[in-house]
């Protein structure tokens, strides 16, 4: 994992869901102005709900669980099964 600003993961991602990037954008800036003492101007709030729910999108979109087929599943229930014995 390589170190780095917010900013940047979420500006690797501009393309299709710039208006979910924007929204984030957001949440980051509302953020760091409430963690950095509440100087300067004062962005739009965000809720922690609200927060919460943009975020997840965010996550949900760009890194997606991955899927397994039950055929992979019950393959590996078997291995393990197996091995029990």
């Amino acid at each position: 994992m390589h170190e780095g600003s917010f900013f940047a993961v979420l500006d690797a991602h501009k393309g299709p869901h710039d208006d979910l990037l924007e929204a984030v954008n957001q949440v980051r800036r509302y953020r760091n102005w409430v963690s950095h003492g509440k100087r300067g101007a004062r962005p739009p709030d965000v809720s922690p709900r609200v927060a919460y729910e943009r975020l997840g999108e965010f996550l949900a979109v760009f890194f997606p669980e991955p899927t397994v087929s039950n055929e992979l599943v019950e393959e590996w229930v078997e291995r393990v099964r197996g091995n029990a014995d």
